[in-house]
């Protein structure tokens, strides 16, 4: 079940970059003509960015119960005896896929939240108002 519950975890918060991290980098590398013509293909992409915050939230708050499950002594159970060696690997593969989603998530937000004000600041500091 924790196997499961790391890879949805993993599927949303790649989600994320679909939402709010694709739109930022295609207008950084394209411009807004790539942007408008990505949300002219896919116009779900606009609703959807809409809602960022609340797809981040609902996000982090599954890592933090998955990261629970996963390292909280109360919450682990132990492997069966005969079959020690397929939970070790699947408890191994879990908090990969577990530190993965974390990653993925991260850099979304640092992305949707952090970089465009970073980059506003540092154009103003260089005096490209």
């Amino acid at each position: 079940m924790k196997k499961q519950f790391s890879i949805i975890t993993l599927v949303l918060s790649t989600s994320t970059w679909i939402c709010c991290v694709l739109p930022i980098l295609i207008t950084a590398i394209a411009g807004a003509g790539a942007i408008s013509t990505l949300v002219s293909v896919f116009p779900w992409l606009g609703p959807i960015t809409k809602h960022k915050d609340w797809i981040f939230g609902v996000v982090g708050v599954l890592l933090l119960v998955n990261g629970l499950c996963i390292y909280m002594p109360a919450l682990k159970k132990e492997c069966p005896i005969d079959k020690r060696e397929a939970c070790q690997t699947v408890k191994g593969w879990t908090k990969v896929i577990y530190w993965v989603a974390v990653g993925v998530y991260l850099i979304g937000a640092f992305t949707a939240y952090l970089l465009t004000p970073l980059a506003l600041a540092m154009c103003r500091y260089l005096g490209f108002e």
